[in-house]
């Protein structure tokens, strides 16, 4: 069959300007040979995370940034972090899970003061406890600066650099934000 195709504008078509789906349904038109092969995937996370953000907003959650793959979101600083963290983890896994079927999805979260990359949880006593950098940021004592909470689900295990570490003020100064990636 392959020795009956001749190179010409139809072949170059079907491999470089096709549509392209992703599982949930959703069409992309006009896309390179490459893009047609990583929107299935990168598609159906990026489904998956818009899933979970509607989730979380209907839940009252205030989500305030998506970066790559991760979800700041507000907190109240009075709120029990630790259960705020497992209801939060079991929204976006289930989330995600609704569109993978049986592939297993986990996620990751910390609490910080600001959105940070390499922020990881850190418990004391069972408890979630602020992540603090280990070299000084200046912003130690700026007022306005309150709790960063990041959550991390992956179906697939990539992680991309990013280079922000933007302070996350709330409008109230009362409230602590979670962070989804």
């Amino acid at each position: 069959m392959i020795e009956h195709r001749e190179a010409g504008e139809q072949l170059f078509r079907q491999l470089f300007f096709s549509p392209v789906a992703t599982l949930t349904g959703r069409i992309r038109g006009s896309v390179g040979f490459s893009q047609s092969r990583n929107t299935p995937f990168q598609g159906l996370a990026a489904d998956g995370a818009k899933l979970a953000i509607w989730e979380l907003l209907k839940k009252g959650f205030r989500c305030v940034a998506f970066i790559h793959d991760e979800v700041v979101i507000e907190l109240p600083i009075d709120t029990d972090h630790t259960a705020a963290a497992k209801q939060i983890e079991q929204i976006l896994c289930d989330s995600m899970q609704q569109l993978t079927g049986s592939i297993p999805i986990a996620c990751e979260y910390s609490l910080s003061d600001r959105w940070y990359k390499q922020a990881e949880a850190v418990f004391e006593g069972g408890k979630l406890k602020l992540w603090q950098p280990f070299k000084k940021t200046g912003f130690e004592d700026r007022p306005g600066i309150e709790i960063a909470f990041a959550c991390d689900s992956h179906v697939i295990e990539h992680d991309q650099p990013a280079e922000c570490e933007d302070e996350a003020d709330s409008e109230d100064g009362k409230r602590r934000q979670l962070l989804a990636k």
